[in-house]
This record gives structure tokens, C-alpha cells and sequence, in this order.
């Protein structure tokens, strides 16, 4: 029997995911409650079902990636076919032959449509294709049926199980049957189904469904002076999915996006209007045609902006609207996406900033953008001596590094450094490095020394190679770096925001602060950061390795498993059997655990609290982190947070950890990470620290130990365990 159970299991899974797709969901949950919708026409929904399961079949035998149709990939759309098939034909022992034939048809052709122009559309135009398979084999379906039979569609009245209730106000029941006609179910309950569906998927996905169809229903009055109720039959459901995926599925949902989905709502029932009177004389419907149309168009548009502002593509595999604005935030947050290129720090060793942007004397509009570096000894002072020469300095005839790869497009290195204390007015920037980056940024980097810059104009330079030493050329009293961005070739340009990655800042604390990125304030002393990569490799994080935990949450008791694994696009994760999965990765010594996903009550929640970054360092670190505030909020406030979070971010998630060797009590050095885990509703509360999370790792046995608490009240405790003491236990 439990046999059985696993060799079904997945045939289930792809069954449900290929509900839940009709709306743009992965989740079973949802597929389930889709599904249900469809039965209150039985034919229809034992219809459907067979064209999944035949779909199924065909991509087995035709030997597609299992990743695909296990995901419901290339079944939903013969889903869609399917329930066509229902709801143009009556299924009787008469009409059963070539209602069957039909059937396979349809499942097997939308499979290797789905195939085809998934290629296509993905090689050469970088969109998803959508339901273009179901609109081709339904419309296709159509008019054969009519040059066979020599007259229209009549579609079969159909015997449903539960009538639409008495009494409901004409507003709500046009809603709901829009609804159902996403399914072919013209009928309320199925309406009502699809909306706990769209509950259950994302609040604002429902709330977008409910804004395309009262903007579709409102356009339609327009156009029909007030009858648009009579004629929202598929346009109601043409409008939701453009509303949907337009708001919040593929672009990033915001004000710009709902925007844009609501000009798409217009796009869609101008469409529908006019395929309604094309398609009139063979009784087709249109079906999907609108939302196609109107969604990949506007989509395509999008592609050919020379400047990237909102609506913001969803350039990552898409989840419901607040997954994808939670990860777009989390990028921008966490991972340094402000800035177009990451610029290093140009220097070797610590250095001081002197002078930051929008400071006096001369970071001033419109070169305020800009900063002064200089080295200081452990008193602050930045010469020896008397410092009457410039190489009396610290920072004189010291390496320039380059910031970031690029091409030399200026150089100067022929001007005189200057006595202390003057300056070269006529020669302002004095000897200089300018480097272009792509994309119209510019770096420069001013007041070498004469003599020293060893590129030449048109090379092509790496990050981190000497371009020059630091001198005291052009309006330059002193010694020092000067640095800056701009976006044309010219000397004297106006400089452009720009920030440093991957730099550590001295602090009298615990150790340096780690950066990944920012903007140095004035006085604090930098350095790039060297990660150590023999560090990091002792977490063991392999693909295909896996790690075994005896874990305690309070009275209870229980073992989890984790496994390293990597995903079709390369993408590392580790996925615990207790339904929970992060994504890392580890470059340059930097751990960084991007997302997290499933049961929270999971020895890998924990893992992901505490080490959702770890800069791996032979000396001591410190640093700080914002958190998606989902990974710890109930379920009240999830709803809440969903809607409030397109104004602006109510609850906020910050962390401060630091990492330190403890080598008591045992013969090998042991590495702990000790992050505190802090909440901030809205800017004007102050944050509280609500967590305390610890990971302990060995060089000989990975991750140690894990353990999260509470204002001192441990809340879950996991300890590393071999294989054979698993199964012992």
C-alpha cells in the first residue's frame, strides 16, 4: 500500500500543480480547490482530469524533463483543452469513440505545443507562451467543428449539481460566474471556489482579480451605455488573469505596476469586443485570445526601455505577488543591487575617508558625489614627522587599484606634485585615471603621482589592478586619493551616487564591520574585504552530501535530514525532509543564505536565522542584515503585511551577528555565529530584539550545532548526529 501511495504521489502533485497554474500558483492547496471547482459539472471535471493524466503520459513517453511535467508545465494547458472538449460536447456511449479520440487529440497536440513554442518564445523573445497552446488547438477545434458540421456552435446545456443561489445581488453573481469562467463553469459556486483559491494563493492576487473585473465590467457599461453586465461572459475572466499577472506576476507589484495592469484591463476588453464580433458568425468565443494578446504585448513593450524604472520585471523564477516583492526588496536589501556596477575600494590596506559626499570643502554640486581617501596612523594624524613633504605622508606613492573591470579612456600623468600646503588650480584633477565601466559609468580617480600610472588609454583593466600611486598632483594641498563616478567621458562632468562592495569598516568593537555594500561615512577607516574560501568550505555544504539532526522544540522530539542539492538553473540549496528549503550561495569567502521557504518549525529555519550571511575571515567579524519580515511573522500578520507592503514596508527584520573562534572545552578550534534578531514596526518604533540564534562548526564536523531562543527561553535545539546513531536511535 504505501508502494502504491509513492508511485501516485507524483501523478497527484502534477494533477493539482496543473490547476493551480490557471492562476499562476504552484501551490497543491490551490490546484485542490481548482479542481473541486470544476465538478459541480461532474462530465466537466472527470474531463479535465483525463486530458491532465493523458498529457502526463505523452511527456513520459515522449521522454520531456520530469522537472516539467512534475511542476505542471506541459499539462496545463491540455487542462484548458480539456475542459473545452467538456463544454462543446456532450459525452454520451453514442458520442463516446470520438469524444475520447478527441480528448487525446487535444492532450497529446498541447503537449507538443507547450514543448514547441516554449523554445521559441523563450530563444527568441524572452516570454512566457502562457495559454497561446490551449487558444490555438481550442480555436482550431472550433472551426473545424463548423466547416464539418456547416453551422455554428450551439454549446450542450449543461446539468450541474448545485444551482446558483436566490436572491444574490447582479453585481456579485456577474463577479463570481467571470470567475468560474476560467474553468469553463459558468456558475457561482465555482466562482466562490476560485476565489478562497485566490485567497489561499495571494491577497493581492485576489485583489487584483477583483480591480480587473470591476474596471472590465465598468469599461464594458462605457461601451455598451450600461449593458455591460450581458456581454462580460469571457472578457470578466480575460480581465483577471491580465490583472494578475500584470500586477503582481511578472512585473513587480507597486503603484506602477497596478497602473500598468489596469491599461492592460483596457487593452483586453477592447480586444475582446472586437474578437466578440469577428468570431459572432461561427458562435466561437474568443476564450483567452484577449489576455494573451494584451499581456504579451505589453510585456514585449517593456523590453525595450533604455532606462529600468517601475514596473520592475520579475527577472527570477516568478512566485505569487508578494513572493516577488518580497525577494525584489530582499535583492535590493541584502545583495548591494543599487548600484549599477560594484566598485571595490581603490586601495590596498586601510585607509580613511577624509572627505565623503555632499561635504566641504569642494564635494560640492555638482561633483558632491565624490570621496577623498587618506591614511591615517592610530592617532589620526596622516603624516610622520613634521609632514612639510609630500612623502612624508602615509598615503603617498601608496598603489591605486581599479575599482571595478573596464577600459582606460583618459590619462594624464605628466603634472608636478605640488609643495605642501598649495595647489594647482589650472590643472585641477592633476594626474588621473579614467576608466569606463559600460553601461555610461565613468569612474575617475585623481591626483597621482607623477610618473606612476602604468595603464594606457584603450587597455582593458581587471579589478584590483594598479593603475597609478597615490601623489599630491593638481588641486591637491596634501596627499590624498581622490574618487568619483560619472556618467560621460569628459573631465568636469557632474558625478553620479554611487557605492563600495565587499569592504570591512574598523570599529572598536567586536571586530571589523563587514559591509556588502554602502556608502563610507566621514572619519571611518576601510578595507576591502579578503574572504577566506578554506573557511567557508568547513560549513560542507557539497552537493550531494547530506547531514542528519536529533532536534528539540520544547517537549518534542524528532530527527531531520538535510541534503545539499542544485536546481535546473544552477542554483544551490539544502532541503531538510521536514518541508523546508534554503538558497545559497558561497563566493569569496562571503555565505550567503538568500531565501527560505516551507515549515518554520525545522532545525533549517534556524540555520537560516542565524547564518543568513556569513563574511568567512581568519580574524574576528561583525556585521548587520535586513530579513524578509515573513520568516517570522503569524499568520494575522502575513495578511495584513501582504497589503501594506505596497506603501512601504511596515515590519522590518534587521540582524546583527558577529563570528568568533570558542576553543573551550574541546581539542578543535570551533567557529560560532551569534546573531540577534530584531523587529521594527514602521520607521518611528524602535526595533526590539525578538531572537537570539546561534550556529556552531568544526573543520572536521561542518555544522555543529544549531539553537534558537527567546528572551532566554530556547525554542528549538539541534545537534549534528552520524547516519548510524540516526538509525540506532
Amino acid at each position: 500500500m504505501h508502494s502504491l501511495l509513492r508511485r501516485i504521489s507524483p501523478w497527484m502533485s502534477s494533477l493539482l500543480c496543473s490547476y493551480a497554474l490557471i492562476i499562476f500558483s504552484r501551490r497543491r492547496l490551490v490546484g485542490a480547490f481548482l479542481l473541486l471547482a470544476t465538478f459541480n459539472d461532474p462530465a466537466s471535471g472527470l474531463t479535465g482530469i483525463a486530458g491532465v493524466i493523458l498529457s502526463l503520459l505523452f511527456a513520459r513517453l515522449l521522454g520531456l524533463a520530469p522537472d516539467f511535467w512534475h511542476q505542471g508545465f506541459l499539462s496545463f494547458n491540455a487542462l484548458l483543452c480539456s475542459l473545452g472538449v467538456a463544454y462543446l460536447y456532450t459525452f454520451t456511449w453514442q458520442t463516446a469513440p470520438i469524444y475520447l479520440l478527441l480528448l487525446g487529440l487535444m492532450s497529446f497536440s498541447s503537449v507538443l505545443l507547450t514543448v514547441s513554442l516554449h523554445g521559441i518564445f523563450r530563444t527568441y523573445l524572452a516570454l512566457p507562451i502562457l495559454s497561446i497552446p490551449f487558444v490555438i488547438l481550442n480555436l482550431s477545434l472550433g472551426l473545424v467543428t463548423v466547416f464539418i458540421t456547416g453551422h455554428p456552435l450551439t454549446p450542450p446545456i449543461r446539468s450541474i449539481l448545485l444551482s446558483d443561489p436566490h436572491g444574490m445581488p447582479v453585481m456579485a453573481t456577474v463577479l463570481l460566474k467571470s470567475l468560474g469562467n476560467l474553468f469553463f463553469q459558468d456558475n457561482v459556486w465555482a466562482g466562490l471556489l476560485i476565489s478562497a483559491a485566490l485567497l489561499i494563493e495571494s491577497r493581492l492576487s485576489l485583489m487584483l482579480a477583483a480591480l480587473g473585473l470591476c474596471e472590465g465590467l465598468w469599461l464594458l457599461n462605457i461601451f455598451t451605455f450600461g449593458q455591460g453586465a450581458l456581454h462580460m461572459g469571457t472578457a470578466g475572466f480575460n480581465c483577471v488573469l491580465t490583472s494578475i499577472l500584470l500586477g503582481g506576476v511578472l512585473l513587480i507589484p507597486g503603484f506602477a505596476s497596478f497602473l500598468y495592469a489596469a491599461f492592460g484591463v483596457a487593452v483586453c476588453v477592447a480586444t475582446s469586443a472586437a474578437l466578440e464580433v469577428f468570431f459572432r458568425g461561427f458562435n466561437i468565443s474568443p476564450m483567452a485570445i484577449p489576455f494573451n494578446m494584451a499581456a504579451l504585448l505589453l510585456l514585449y513593450a517593456l523590453r525595450f526601455r533604455t532606462v529600468l524604472r517601475a514596473p520592475f520585471p520579475v527577472d527570477f523564477i516568478p512566485g505569487s505577488p508578494e513572493e516577488n516583492l518580497e525577494y525584489h526588496l530582499n535583492r535590493l536589501q541584502r545583495l548591494g543591487q543599487n548600484s549599477t556596477i560594484g566598485m571595490r575600494l581603490p586601495f590596498l590596506g586601510k585607509w580613511t575617508v577624509t572627505q565623503p559626499p555632499e561635504s566641504k570643502p569642494t564635494h560640492q554640486p555638482p561633483w558632491q558625489h565624490a570621496w577623498d581617501f587618506e591614511v591615517t596612523d592610530g592617532d589620526g594624524r596622516t603624516f610622520r614627522g613634521a609632514g612639510d613633504n609630500p612623502a612624508d605622508y602615509y598615503s603617498y606613492d601608496l598603489p591605486v587599484m581599479a575599482p571595478a573591470d573596464g577600459t582606460v579612456v583618459q590619462v594624464v600623468d605628466n603634472v608636478s606634485d605640488n609643495h605642501i600646503g598649495e595647489f594647482n588650480a589650472q590643472q585641477n584633477w592633476g594626474n588621473l585615471v579614467m576608466l569606463w565601466h559600460g553601461g555610461g559609468l565613468y569612474s575617475l580617480l585623481c591626483h597621482l603621482r607623477p610618473g606612476s600610472v602604468k595603464v594606457k588609454p584603450q587597455e582593458i583593466v581587471k579589478q584590483g589592478q594598479l593603475l597609478g600611486r597615490c601623489g599630491n598632483s593638481g588641486r591637491s594641498p596634501f596627499p590624498h586619493l581622490h574618487f568619483h563616478v560619472q556618467r560621460l567621458p569628459q573631465l568636469n562632468a557632474p558625478t553620479c551616487p554611487s557605492e563600495f562592495v565587499r569592504y570591512t569598516e574598523e570599529t572598536s568593537g567586536d571586530g571589523d564591520l563587514f559591509h556588502l555594500s554602502g556608502i563610507p561615512r566621514h572619519n571611518t577607516k576601510l578595507q576591502n574585504f579578503e574572504g577566506s574560501d578554506s573557511l567557508a568550505s568547513l560549513l560542507q555544504l557539497q552537493v550531494g552530501q547530506k547531514a542528519h539532526f536529533q532536534v528539540s522544540m520544547g517537549e518534542r522530539r524528532f530527527f531531520e535530514t538535510w541534503t545539499i542539492r542544485i536546481d535546473l538553473y544552477s542554483n544551490l540549496f539544502i532541503e531538510s525532509d521536514r518541508g523546508a528549503k534554503v538558497y545559497f550561495y558561497v563566493t569569496g569567502g562571503l555565505f550567503t543564505a538568500f531565501s527560505f521557504s516551507g515549515s518554520h518549525q525545522s532545525a533549517l529555519h534556524t540555520f537560516f536565522l542565524a547564518a543568513s550571511r556569513i563574511p568567512f575571515s581568519n580574524t574576528k567579524m561583525q556585521w548587520q542584515d535586513r530579513l524578509p519580515a515573513r520568516y517570522l511573522m503569524h499568520p494575522l500578520e502575513k495578511m495584513s503585511v501582504d497589503i501594506l507592503g505596497l506603501f512601504g514596508e511596515p515590519l522590518k527584520l534587521s540582524t546583527r551577528s558577529r563570528i568568533f573562534r570558542d576553543e573551550v572545552a574541546t581539542n578543535e578550534t570551533v567557529w560560532v555565529v551569534e546573531t540577534r534578531i530584531y523587529r521594527q514596526f514602521f520607521k518611528w518604533i524602535s526595533p526590539k530584539s525578538c531572537r537570539d540564534a546561534y550556529l556552531t562548526f568544526s573543520a572536521h564536523g561542518g555544522i555543529l550545532s544549531l539553537h534558537v531562543c527567546r528572551h532566554g527561553l530556547a525554542l528549538l535545539e539541534a545537534r549534528r548526529i552520524s547516519h548510524e546513531n540516526k538509525i540506532s536511535a
